[in-house]
């Protein structure tokens, strides 16, 4: 590529796919819309291929721009945080790190703990949000790391490590519960459920699990806050699916109880990832690696604990 790359031809190609219209990238950019259609034209004299195609409507990006214009993005947010660090006279070190409820609740004091020991000039900046926010945010930079669920649609995302962790049926502690000692399937599907809603992963994982036994769960309540679902099954008015670590203090006090499924294994699986478009540097390496360990060792801790506290569980029969 001949001659540097002048960040005004980014934010003019950035502008432009975000707008689908020369005109709107234009006026967003405070510039003349013939600059902007020339900031194209370099761009696509330079390598070679069309950028965007215009029709009567606007324009529309091609699989390239697409891919081009995600990694200029990332350089230009990267530009002006190092400005806005130079105009204040110094140059911190962030590092943001996009996290589930279920994964913060396990993992953000042993990680916090972890990073301060190892380098305590670092800022950690911790972002919570169900799955499918998490990977948005990894892949747009608004975060250099996250955990995910481990789905096919990881594209753009780049996987350091993988995790299983097991998750379990949580029911109100309701008398008529525990004197039965079990849940068949007819008590199990005329109960009413709250979970996060679609796409979100703890969702799709109930659902493949509902495919392959046949069941057919009642969810009048989609929410999209792990407090709120806490608080409904505590108020006795729903059942939910949940990792263990987020319950276990609910059970241990009697507040709700566990089921245990004798047929099959809810197992979610979760991936420690960064931006692909996007090198690792080394503190991004450096606290991936603290969330690797981190997410190791609780799980392993959580794993334990939980099989203490199975024989107590009310026994799922899906048959």
């Amino acid at each position: 590529m001949a001659g540097h790359l002048d960040f005004d031809l980014l934010r003019s190609l950035v502008a432009a796919v975000e707008t689908e219209s020369v005109t709107a990238a234009a006026a967003k950019l405070g510039l003349t819309q013939p600059t902007v259609s020339k900031h194209i034209a370099v761009l696509e004299t330079r390598y070679g291929t069309r950028l965007l195609h215009r029709d009567g409507r606007g324009v529309r990006a091609t699989a390239l721009s697409l891919r081009f214009a995600e990694r200029a993005r990332a350089i230009l947010e990267q530009a002006a945080a190092l400005e806005g660090e130079a105009a204040h006279g110094q140059t911190e070190r962030v590092v943001c790190v996009a996290l589930p409820p279920t994964v913060a609740d396990l993992a953000v004091v042993p990680l916090v703990t972890t990073v301060r020991a190892r380098d305590p000039a670092l800022r950690l900046v911790v972002t919570e949000g169900f799955s499918t926010y998490a990977a948005d945010w990894v892949r747009q930079g608004t975060a250099q790391a996250g955990v995910v669920y481990a789905t096919p649609d990881l594209h753009g995302l780049s996987v350091m490590a993988s995790f299983s962790d097991a998750v379990q049926f949580v029911f109100p502690a309701q008398d008529n519960l525990l004197q039965l000692g079990r849940v068949d399937r007819a008590t199990l599907e005329a109960m009413d459920f709250v979970l996060p809603g679609r796409p979100h992963g703890m969702r799709l994982l109930v659902d493949s699990m509902c495919v392959q036994f046949g069941l057919t769960l009642r969810v009048p309540y989609e929410m999209a806050s792990l407090g709120t679902i806490r608080q409904l099954v505590l108020a006795g008015r729903a059942a939910t699916v949940l990792p263990f670590n987020v319950v276990a203090a609910d059970v241990q006090a009697g507040r709700m109880l566990l089921g245990r499924a004798e047929e099959v294994a809810l197992v979610r699986n979760l991936s420690v990832v960064s931006a692909a478009a996007r090198p690792r540097t080394a503190e991004v390496r450096g606290v991936m690696d603290d969330l690797c360990a981190v997410l190791e060792r609780e799980l392993a801790y959580t794993a334990q604990e939980l099989r203490r506290m199975t024989a107590s569980a009310l026994r799922l029969a899906f048959a």
